[in-house]
């Protein structure tokens, strides 16, 4: 747990170097909502339908995404405390459900109607609003909002060319939501194996036991082989040595 403590400080130092949200005056820092700038809309329209869509893509992301984070205890254990419950089996697919439709927003697709949306919401206020310091609640940290997204984006980037511009538009909502974000493509990838490095482990590890449970739930595959292939090294050591221990004990 020192070795822990010390590699979480040195996650936290790196963290505190990334760029930082701008936020304009108001309750807050900010406006409880706003709409995505309508010169931005085209291209965002497009990057959906190439990172995001069908919704059910967007459920996949997101449960390579929590897939990953099941990987670093620090961070899970800090998402606990705030709701026990939210990583059930039971739970997990409502908060993917409920979390799509703020990332779909920002899409232009209305996942409640099914339809394209005619104008574009931010995710940033409800980032800010859910993820907030409240009576009893810690706001999520820096390092562990920063990991979560990080590894959102990759999952949604996966198999697909490179655009810088839907890297920068996915910052813009965690730097709207008032946390910090990797300035480029190679500083996230370079902070995902840090972290990796740093604070992987298996103490959490059966939470990646409601992964298909929650694939189920969700309509969406699920296959072991490439979430190996997609999780940074020492998790996915950590993932295939407890699906191997799980098929031994079948």
């Amino acid at each position: 747990m020192v070795h822990e403590q010390e590699g979480l400080d040195r996650i936290r130092t790196r963290v505190s170097e990334f760029p930082g949200p701008v936020l304009p005056p108001g309750r807050n820092g900010a406006s409880k909502s706003f709409f995505i700038e309508p010169d931005a809309e085209p291209e965002a329209r497009r990057w959906g339908r190439t990172y995001w869509l069908p919704e059910a893509r967007t459920f996949h992301n997101f449960l390579y995404a929590y897939s990953a984070l099941f990987g670093i205890p620090s961070f899970v254990e800090e998402a606990l405390l705030r709701q026990p419950d939210r990583f059930s089996i039971k739970r997990l697919p409502l908060t993917i459900r409920s979390t799509a439709s703020f990332v779909l927003d920002a899409f232009g697709f209305d996942r409640r109607t099914g339809r394209e949306r005619n104008v574009l919401y931010s995710p940033g206020p409800a980032i800010r609003h859910v993820h907030a310091r409240s009576e009893g609640k810690a706001r999520i940290t820096d390092p562990a909002m920063a990991y979560f997204v990080a590894q959102l984006y990759l999952a949604a980037a996966r198999g697909e060319t490179e655009e810088s511009g839907h890297f920068d538009y996915v910052k813009s909502f965690l730097h709207a939501g008032g946390y910090p974000f990797p300035q480029n493509r190679t500083d996230l990838q370079d902070f995902v194996s840090d972290v990796d490095r740093e604070l992987a482990g298996n103490r959490q590890q059966k939470l990646w036991g409601h992964l298909q449970p929650t694939a189920t739930a969700l309509d969406v595959d699920f296959d072991c082989e490439d979430l190996i292939e997609f999780l940074p090294s020492q998790t996915a050591g950590h993932f295939t040595r407890f699906i191997s221990q799980k098929g031994d004990s079948s």
